[in-house]
């Protein structure tokens, strides 16, 4: 009778083996969303960082975009019970194998980034509606602005990318510098809708300005030539290098091809950790990729590498992977774009 209870013991547990795998992909959802979403984001900044060290280097940039992934989990087992019964009565004898096994096999797309999306998201200045959304949602009116605009009424941000050089107007930096200190104090805030295939945007000034608020409000009506008039109505911002009429202040975007380059000044190509001063980012190289670092790869035999202290450059990848990911959503349609009741 023992002998009976073990086999159908060793039954049921083979059985339970097999059958433990129910539900199985709703088991599986929390860890693999985590996983996969935490790869894509290392991915992510890895291949903009590959283009970077790229660039650096005069070769063209690429993209992979990722468009879908599968994982499929196949389940598979068997169990053979061979039982023997004796002869002359008495307990049978039994033989029990099985197996049980659980596989994975995830299914990626890539999609290489060319043509008219390659145009848009690397090749054509950022939308600046993008920008103003961003400003809307509290990002740093001045660090935006200095990384990615080339100029505001005709007044030049400097930019030392190889393709893209231009001299800056010294009072371009003082300027961002009064933006960002209204903006911290809460006298500028910005509204941004859209509209079918168009976006408008309202920014205010608080009616309630100190004495530095007023300095600092002159301070931008002055460096970016904007006519006193022009704030007893509305000013219109439209997508250009210079105003045509005293309402409008034009704004002139960066491409995404310009910022990479602008980032890939600051590859340090010799391992000697000299650095460009004014590159956004600073990416180490050597021969061996260091134990800790915020991302790192492997090129032509060699390590380039992000330190993991280096806050500065990590923000500078991160804004890079946020303004190419709107940059391909972007609308073409760009002008009239931004209202300003400024009165």
């Amino acid at each position: 009778m023992s002998s009976r209870l073990g086999v159908a013991a060793a039954l049921a547990g083979t059985a339970l083996a097999l059958g433990g795998c129910a539900n199985l992909g709703a088991r599986r959802l929390p860890d693999d969303r985590i996983d996969y979403n935490e790869a894509l984001r290392e991915s992510d900044t890895a291949l903009v960082l590959t283009n970077v060290v790229a660039l650096r280097f005069g070769e063209s940039p690429s993209f992979l975009s990722v468009g879908s992934i599968v994982s499929q989990y196949e389940r598979n087992g068997f169990f053979n019970p061979n039982p023997r019964i004796p002869p002359y009565g008495g307990d049978p004898a039994a033989t029990l194998s099985g197996q049980a096994f659980l596989r994975e096999t995830p299914t990626v797309t890539y999609t290489p980034v060319t043509g008219e999306k390659f145009v848009q998201s690397v090749l054509e200045p950022m939308p600046p509606q993008t920008l103003l959304s961003m400003i809307q949602a509290g990002w740093a009116v001045d660090s935006l602005f200095r990384f990615a605009v080339r100029s505001i009424n005709g007044v030049r941000n400097e930019s030392r990318a190889p393709l893209f050089a231009q001299r800056g107007d010294p009072e371009f930096e003082q300027a961002l510098a009064a933006l960002r200190r209204l903006q911290r104090d809460n006298k500028l805030s910005m509204r941004v809708t859209k509209h079918d295939k168009t976006f408008a945007a309202h920014a205010h000034l608080s009616g309630e300005l100190s004495e530095a608020n007023r300095a600092d409000v002159a301070l931008v009506k002055r460096v970016f030539r904007m006519r006193s008039a022009a704030f007893k109505g509305e000013v219109t911002i439209v997508a250009a290098e210079a105003a045509e009429t005293p309402n409008e202040l034009a704004i002139a975007t960066r491409s995404m091809m310009e910022v990479l380059q602008m980032m890939s000044l600051g590859v340090d190509v010799t391992g000697e950790g000299r650095f460009d001063p004014d590159a956004p980012i600073r990416v180490h190289s050597g021969p061996k990729r260091p134990e800790t670092v915020y991302a790192a790869i492997r090129r032509r035999g060699r390590w380039y590498w992000i330190a993991s202290d280096d806050t500065a450059s990590q923000r500078a990848i991160m804004l890079a992977e946020v303004l190419m990911v709107v940059n391909a959503q972007g609308d073409t349609k760009l002008t009239p774009l931004l209202t300003v009741p400024a009165g």
